[in-house]
């Protein structure tokens, strides 16, 4: 890996963030057509990571989607959501 593509592998996770923080949730295909992301999946795990030892009111949640691909098969995808953590107030 040189040092471009290790820059930009630093970059992805901010690029899917701000998209997630706009439109609230992205797919695979999304992040391969909007951003030429090739492994989304990566991506979000990484993003995963940071927002947690950020401690940040944010997670990311996969919703597993079903449908039909062009020819008619059956195919699943996975959906990543941005949520907002739920306080629980302890009395």
């Amino acid at each position: 890996m040189n040092k471009e593509e290790y820059y930009y592998s630093l970059a992805q996770p901010k690029i899917v963030y701000r998209h997630l923080l706009e439109y609230g949730s992205i797919t695979d295909t999304q992040c391969n057509l909007l951003y030429n992301i090739k492994q989304a999946p990566s991506t979000i795990r990484t993003l995963k990571k940071k927002l947690q030892l950020e401690g940040s009111s944010f997670y990311i949640d996969t919703e597993q989607q079903n449908g039909c691909d062009r020819y008619g098969n059956n195919t699943r995808w996975l959906k990543y959501i941005l949520k907002e953590r739920q306080c629980v107030n302890q009395q």
